[in-house]
């Protein structure tokens, strides 16, 4: 019984965290589309604005969870906030650094955009991850 309020829980929040979630990352793919016309498909997958699109993600995650949490009665935790503000901050300065560098040269490395993609993935899950367990907690 327990399991299937969870999941219905779950699937009650999933769509609007999801909305959320496409609010952020479809200006930027809007974006990089654009480029992509011009400077040919295989941009869409090597430019830099992902890394853009990765610090707008990890900045509205925690955004999101502590506004989600504040409307509760349950108390913040402050540590785990405290250590998720220190991935967020270096996924954010990583990515902050991939796009510098993808800027300065002409030529971008398979390192690159594999760090890129990664850092982007790792932003995606712990965005879902926070802002769906804040709305559960509603």
């Amino acid at each position: 019984m327990l399991r299937k309020g969870i999941n219905l829980n779950l699937r009650r929040h999933i769509l609007p965290t999801l909305y959320e979630y496409l609010l952020i990352i479809i200006p930027v793919a809007i974006y990089v589309s654009l480029e992509a016309m011009h400077h040919g498909f295989l941009y869409f997958f090597k430019s830099p604005e992902w890394s853009i699109g990765s610090i707008f993600l990890s900045f509205q995650a925690i955004a999101l969870y502590i506004r989600n949490l504040s409307k509760t009665s349950k108390k913040l935790n402050l540590d785990f906030i405290g250590i998720v503000l220190i991935i967020l901050i270096i996924i954010t300065i990583l990515a902050s650094l991939n796009a510098y560098s993808s800027l300065q040269s002409e030529k971008d490395t398979f390192t690159k955009v594999l760090i890129r993609i990664v850092l982007l993935i790792i932003s995606t899950i712990s965005f879902f991850m926070l802002v769906l367990s804040s709305k559960i907690n509603e």
